[in-house]
Parts: C-alpha cells; structure tokens; sequence
C-alpha cells in the first residue's frame, strides 16, 4: 500500500483536475469544495473522529491537496497567466472593474472576484491589488515566489476564521512555517500523528470516551479530566518530560490551539516584519557615478543572500561596480518579501542596464550567476521573455530596458563564482577575477551594514521565533512518546483469553447438528437459491459437523470467531472472485496472489449461516452482540454449537492479535488481512 503523503499528493495531479475542471472561469458553490473535502478524507481513511478535513489536508505537504485551495490557486494562476499573455485582457478588466458594482455574474471577473473576497483580497484598480495584509501588488507582475508565498499565508488565515472548536481557542490565524516546522523530515509515522494533532483528531481517552465506553474519562491517578492538557501535568508521564533537554515548564501556559493541537497563532512581530522588508523600495536606484554619454564600460555585477533556518528573515543585497573606471556604481539591499540570491542578481542586472539610459554608452555586463546570463542574453536577442520564466516582474523590467537600448551594444559575460587568483593565466583573466570579487564583497558588505535598528528588528523576530520553535518541538517530542508508551501498553498486554461455555442452556438438551438435519440436508443445499456457491455452504456444515463430533461444551460462537476457526483449517477453501468477473470459485486464503482481507470471508460466511438459517429453522442463532474484551466492539450474531476448547481458544487468539492495535468499531477495521 503507497504512504499516506504519497496518496495526497495524487489528490491535485488526478483528483482535483477532473473535480474542478473549469472552475478557473465560472462561479461555483463553496460548499462543493466542502463536499470534495470531505469525501478525499474518508476515501483515505484520514476522518478519524474529531478530525477537521480542513486543516486536514490544508495543513498537508502540499497545500493544494486541499480542494479549496487547488481552485484558489487554479483561478488566480490562470487569470494571471492570461494577463501576461494576452494584451487585451487587462483592458477588460479595467472596463468591467469600472463598472462593477457588486453583482457577480457568470464569468472570470466575477471569478476573480469571488476569489480574491475569500481571502481577503481587493482590487485596487486593475492591475493592482491589496493582500490580507493591506500591501500592494501588481497582480500581473507579481514575482512566482512571492505571490506562492502570500497566497499560501492568505488561505491559512482564512482556514484558522474557519475553526471555532473550543480546543482551538487562541487561533488568531495560523503561521504556517511554524506549525509544519521540521514535518519534511520527520518520520512518516510522527508525520501521521502531528497530521492527527493538527486537524483536531481525537487521541486521549477522554475524547474517545464520548463515544466509547471502553475508554475512562478520567485519570486514574489524579481523579481528573484525561485530557491532553493534564497530560502536561500528570505523574504518568513526569518521566518523559524530564527526558526532553530544557523542558519550559510554562508550556502549558500556551494557547489552547497549540497546547492541544500544535497549531502555532500567527505572529505580529512576522506582520511588521514583512512591512519593514516591503518599505526598502520605491525610491528608486541611486547611481554613485553618471554615465558618460558614450564609450563602452565593464560592470561587474553580484548579488548576496544570507539564509536563515527561518526562510521569512533571509536578507539578500546587490552591488554594480565598474571596472573601466575603477569604482563602485550601486548597491542597495533587495526590496520586498522575497529575499533570494536569483532576485539580487537579477536587481543587480537591472540597475546596471537602467544606468547609461539617455546616452550611447556601450555595455558589457559580467556575472557569475549564468543563469542570469543566459535569459538576458536570450532577451536581447529576441525581444521577448522566455516560457515560465522566475522573478517576472523584475525580468520584464529588463526587458524594457534592453528595449531602450535597441541599437547599441550591450554584451552578457559569465565568470565562475570565487576564482582563486592563482588559477588565472594572463593579466587579462586577473583584471576579470579581481572586479567579480570586488562586486562580490560590495554586495556581502551592502548586506552586512545596515541600520542598528533595523539588525534590532532583524534579532527581535528571530528570537521570538526561535522561542516558539523550542517549545514546539517539545511538544512534539512529549506527545510523541506518550503516544510510543500507550502504543506499547497495548501491545504487551497479555491477559488471558478466558472461553466460557454456555449458561443458557443445557448440554443434555442439545442436539448435534447431524441429528437435526434432515437426511437430504446436501440436496437441499446443492440446489438452494444461494448468492455464494452452494459448495461453500455444504463445506461450512461439513466443518461444524466435524468439529461436533470433537466438542465437549456447546458454545455460543461469533461469525467473526467462527470464521477464524475455519481460517484454522488450512485446506478450507472460501468463495472468492479470481478473475475481476462476479463469478465466485472456491480457493484457500494461501492460493491467491493477494493477501485478501477479512471481511472477504466473513461476508460469505454469514451469508452461508443465514441461507442454513432460513433452511432449516433448528439451526440456533444468537442476537448480534459485541464482545469488547477480545476487541469486538460492532454486534456480530452467531451460532450455537459444539466446537473443541482448543480450537476456539486459538481461533480467540488469532482473533485478540487482529484487535490488539486497531479494535473492530466499524466494517472498515475489518478491511485488512486477518494475518
């Protein structure tokens, strides 16, 4: 069977293409994408009980296995996409935004608008657009990275308006990067339960005791509520706490949402930070030195990009030297929230064609990044962007820039990055190592002096961050070995599988099947209007005739029991389907090529006792009941008969190791294999 992470990432490659086909231009109800949500988790058994199939599935790897999210980001791709490559759509917008006065009609503006209004996005006049945040963008422009990353931030906040269970409480919005934090490289199993944690999944007894009466509400211990915030406190586990280096002991000061689900509220200090990181731009690119009206120059360019373990505070810079005069000509530190070393060089690029404009000065621009190289190249030879090309708006601002220069010389040279001095071989090559380490060291040092207060700033977030993260992943460590404890609480449990014999009647009273079964019981068998082949039905009495003659005690047997009885006989053959077609043969368990699951004999088995029932009313069958101490928590009817004590202890004890880590509650626990 593939991996749950492998069965979601199916969802929007297979799924969701076929669900939400044309979703991108017409208007769609949104509870269709609730009803899509819901029917994704049950089919992969992710619906457990308390399970919310939002945070579900929005909270997976990929976000766009969640329904809503896959036609969020299928609409506003599309409409953007056609935005650049269709120069007559931006004019439409602008005339159906002009008249637009609340009405949505069926169409891709109307779309559009209904998207945006989901997650708290507007128009501020076409192409523009304000986020969840109040930050304008140009929506046509707008770079992959960063429209990915404030989409993504968007649709959270809108899952987190969604929750309102009393669990959760202390939710305002959710930060994604901290509540998936270190989840890629984790175990599939721990994946699983921080899956489980997150949608709200019922995992203490205490939850599980409102449908369970199995489970104890309350603490053995301390005589109080069971919950996951007194596990925090309870002696049982006061030993896994003291395991875990540094434990806060004010982590059950968190907020409901994270103390019980590990879902960590949104922070402020993120919000004014990426206010501070957008507020770098808009003043344009300040030159150091003019350009002269003609000639022909060499600039290096560079670009630099600090990482940090969180994404959200790297810090990229970018530096234009010019070797022909010996000096440097720009640096700046990268504006907006997107803060990577493909998008300082390409700032970089940028500032070093926009700054001979007005004159006839030629250019030969050197770059260590040969990417960058290679699409200006591409750009000044044809006029146009290449196909899905990263960091759009800050490419299509080059272009317009070459444009501008349509008839003068402007080279692209690429160097290898940190060349040693040594390994050059002629001056040449030592004038071009020396001026690409130059541009390198304006960019780091451009990088590296910036304002105290803005370090401040820089510091402040990241030690907020860094708190939450420690405490977080103690969380996780604490609920993971409670779990890895109760887990092995059940599996060592070895108590003895006590087989009682009837009280309800008499064995001098009872009377063995071959007695009371009429002499042509075969022939009526043989030709009885069954829906399993008549074979199985003559087999199963056959068995039960057999095993009477072996029995000392009549017992009251379950049909899951009794079926684990005959699964005891190796040589006892069940219907089954062999070759796709509805035409059922007779085959052992160990003779098909899959291992086939439970209820794939028992239905046949209690098919066959309800066909002997109806033929031969003496047959004895007892009212459906459950029988939680071998695991067997659904009714189950039976049947009375003699059996040996021996096989149905080992048929018990099969059927105890079958429930030990997941009890029958529904048909579904039954769908797997019985060994």
């Amino acid at each position: 069977m593939a991996p749950k992470s492998q069965k979601l990432s199916v969802l929007p490659k297979v799924f969701w293409p076929k669900a939400l086909h044309g979703s991108a231009n017409c208007l769609i109800a949104d509870n269709y994408a609730n009803e899509l949500r819901r029917t994704a988790v049950k089919t992969l058994q992710l619906n457990g009980a308390g399970s919310n199939p939002l945070l579900r599935l929005s909270l997976s790897d990929d976000m766009n296995a969640d329904p809503g999210f896959y036609q969020l980001h299928l609409c506003l791709a599309t409409f953007r996409r056609m935005l650049q490559k269709s120069p007559d759509l931006l004019p439409m917008w602008k005339t159906w935004f002009s008249n637009y006065t609340g009405n949505l009609l069926p169409g891709p503006f109307s779309r559009l608008m209904h998207c945006l209004s989901n997650i708290g996005w507007t128009v501020d006049g076409p192409p523009f657009v304000l986020d969840h945040e109040g930050h304008r963008w140009n929506f046509m422009m707008l770079d992959h990275k960063t429209f990915t990353l404030l989409l993504e931030d968007a649709w959270l906040q809108f899952v987190a308006s969604q929750v309102r269970h009393k669990t959760m409480q202390g939710l305002q919005g959710l930060d994604g990067l901290l509540t998936k934090l270190d989840c890629t490289t984790v175990s599939s199993l721990d994946r699983a339960r921080i899956s489980a944690l997150h949608s709200g999944a019922f995992v203490s007894a205490y939850e599980h005791s409102k449908y369970d009466e199995e489970k104890t509400p309350m603490c053995t211990q301390c005589g109080c509520e069971d919950d996951r915030a007194h596990w925090l406190v309870c002696p049982r586990f006061q030993h896994i706490k003291n395991a875990i280096p540094n434990w806060y002991h004010d982590n059950v000061a968190l907020p409901p949402c994270t103390l019980h689900h590990l879902l960590v509220p949104r922070q402020r200090c993120v919000v004014e930070w990426r206010e501070q990181l957008c507020q770098l731009e808009k003043d344009g690119i300040f030159y150091l030195l003019p350009p002269p009206q003609k000639g022909y120059h060499h600039l290096f360019i560079d670009g630099s990009c600090n990482n940090h373990q969180f994404p959200m505070l790297n810090l990229a810079s970018w530096g234009v030297v010019d070797a022909t005069r010996g000096d440097v000509l720009a640096h700046a530190p990268l504006s907006g929230v997107t803060q990577t070393i493909d998008r300082a060089e390409l700032a970089a690029l940028l500032a070093a064609v926009l700054w001979p404009s007005g004159t006839e000065l030629g250019l030969c621009i050197w770059s260590d990044s040969q990417s960058t190289i290679h699409v200006a190249d591409y750009i000044d030879q044809f006029d146009m962007l290449p196909d899905e090309v990263a960091n759009h708006d800050l490419w299509h601002l080059v272009k317009q820039a070459l444009s501008d220069r349509r008839g003068l010389q402007t080279d692209f040279r690429w160097i290898p990055s940190h060349l040693a001095p040594e390994s050059s071989t002629d001056p040449f090559e030592d004038w071009v190592i020396h001026w690409n380490e130059v541009a390198d060291r304006v960019a780091v040092t451009t990088n590296r002096d910036r304002p105290q207060s803005f370090w401040r700033s820089h510091s402040a977030v990241a030690s907020i961050l860094e708190g939450w993260a420690t405490r977080l992943r103690q969380l996780r460590l604490f609920y993971t070995e409670v779990a890895e404890q109760q887990s092995s609480e059940v599996t060592n449990e070895t108590e003895p599988i006590c087989v009682d014999s009837s009280d309800t009647e008499d064995d001098d009273l009872w009377i063995p099947w071959e007695d009371f079964l009429p002499v042509s019981w075969q022939v009526q068998c043989v030709h009885g209007n069954f829906k399993i082949p008549r074979e199985f039905v003559v087999a199963v009495v056959h068995w039960i005739c057999a095993a009477e003659r072996l029995g000392e005690t009549v017992r009251e047997v379950s049909d899951v029991e009794f079926t684990f009885a005959l699964l005891l006989d190796r040589e006892f053959q069940f219907p089954f389907s062999v070759d796709g077609s509805l035409k059922l043969c007779l085959r052992k368990p160990t003779e098909l090529f899959q291992k086939p699951t439970f209820v794939q004999m028992l239905r046949p088995v209690q098919q066959a006792m309800a066909s002997l029932k109806s033929l031969f009313p003496a047959v004895i069958r007892t009212q459906p009941q459950a029988r939680p101490h071998i695991g067997l928590f659904m009714k189950f009817a039976g049947v009375r008969m003699k059996i040996p004590h021996q096989v149905l202890t080992e048929a018990r004890r099969h059927l105890h190791s079958f429930t030990a880590n997941r009890a029958v509650r529904r048909l579904v626990d039954l769908s797997r294999p019985a060994n």
